[in-house]
């Protein structure tokens, strides 16, 4: 008995000894993350205190791609001094190899202290999703503009009780003032944006999103009119779920759907969202079906025929080419509980377009008309965004 007290005795100390060396090493790791905070802070006000302001950085959560990608060509176009930073591996060669006709400064988010230096600056930098995108001690010492990736459908931010009771919970301040400026692509939107990032309507500008003037320049790939010989192309670019099971379903019946009823000679293409883009791995498909292998949604969205989607904001980009779309939205109403509600009422918005509710209603057809869809092209800018926002910031005179 003796030694079963001393036993226990005994783990009880090392227990002790294990959990205060635990609280040791959380003292340590919050001492060293606060003293490498305050090096970024001080480095961050010399540089910006006694070095000119003269670059304009651009960086993107998901690599070379979204708006901030066409806005950093068309401002390497008008030869301004412009900085890259890569997060990622997408869109890396298109980059490096844009060096090779134009002059500017190329960083990857593992050069944290050079992307601190060329921040510090720079008169704005320009986002697609936080200023934060590249490391937590980045110090804000100039004016940001979010660029934004999309035009919202589905309620977010502090609209959704999702967002709040989730990762809006964990933090003490507001994230999104961190934006001295967001840019939008519509007034609903820049009235949505305000509510949802509780922001002033000043900081909120209907200036249309960079990313869609390759749209706009060339509408169509190849015409809408096949003929027998042919082949249709279907894009299939879901929305984020969160749930892998119903994901999964979903895409499985869509797969299905297309190898059981689509022409012979067409083809899918699968562009799963990159948070979900890992579970095609459990989807077995044949030689009809591809995966997507093109980095910039924008160059596939061209390419395609038809689209089909569901909540994604990927539609309203669409649209502009006047091309088919087809939404796929089997658990839209289960999808409208969970994330509290949408922007837009589902089905007027929508009017007009082909929208399926179960897998029997999916229509694969060889031959679609030109089609246009005068709401869904409401929420979009249908002149050049690039320019507009080059003009209003005064871009020419950094």
């Amino acid at each position: 008995m003796r030694l079963i007290v001393k036993s226990f005795t005994c783990l009880e100390r090392l227990q002790y000894l294990l959990q205060k060396s635990l609280r040791l090493q959380a003292v340590s790791i919050t001492m060293l993350k606060n003293l490498i905070g305050l090096v970024f802070k001080v480095y961050a006000y010399i540089i910006s205190r006694f070095l000119k302001r003269e670059y304009i950085v651009f960086y993107s959560k998901h690599g070379y791609v979204d708006n901030p990608k066409y806005l950093f060509r068309f401002c390497l176009e008008n030869g301004l001094k412009c900085v890259w930073i890569q997060i990622g591996k997408k869109g890396d060669a298109e980059v490096r190899a844009l060096k090779q006709s134009y002059d500017f400064v190329l960083l990857t988010k593992k050069n944290i202290l050079k992307s601190q230096y060329y921040i510090a600056r720079a008169k704005y930098v320009f986002v697609s999703h936080s200023f934060f995108d590249i490391g937590s001690f980045i110090q804000k010492t100039t004016q940001v503009v979010n660029l934004w990736h999309g035009v919202a459908l589905k309620k977010m931010g502090y609209d959704s009780e999702v967002d709040v009771n989730g990762f809006l919970s964990t933090l003490k301040e507001n994230p999104y003032t961190n934006n001295d400026f967001v840019i939008v692509a519509n007034e609903y939107s820049k009235e949505h944006m305000v509510s949802c990032m509780q922001l002033s309507p000043d900081r909120v500008l209907n200036l249309g999103q960079p990313r869609n003037d390759v749209l706009l320049e060339s509408k169509t790939k190849r015409p809408l009119e096949k003929s027998i010989n042919q082949t249709t192309s279907f894009l299939y670019a879901p929305t984020f779920r969160g749930d892998e099971s119903k994901a999964l379903s979903i895409y499985r019946s869509i797969i299905e759907s297309f190898e059981k009823f689509a022409p012979m000679d067409s083809n899918l293409v699968l562009r799963l969202h990159p948070n979900e883009a890992h579970l095609v791995q459990k989807i077995t498909y044949s030689n009809r079906v591809k995966l997507s292998n093109t980095e910039d949604i924008q160059e596939e969205l061209l390419a395609s025929d038809v689209l089909i989607s569901d909540y994604s904001s990927v539609v309203f980009d669409f649209a502009l080419t006047e091309k088919p779309v087809i939404l796929f939205v089997p658990d839209k109403n289960e999808y409208f509980k969970e994330r509290t509600g949408f922007y837009f009422e589902f089905d007027i918005l929508f009017e007009g377009v082909s929208i399926a509710e179960s897998i029997e209603e999916m229509k694969w057809s060889k031959g679609y008309d030109a089609v246009q869809y005068e709401k869904l092209i409401k929420l979009n800018h249908t002149t050049p965004s690039c320019e507009k926002i080059f003009q209003y910031f005064n871009l020419r005179q950094v």
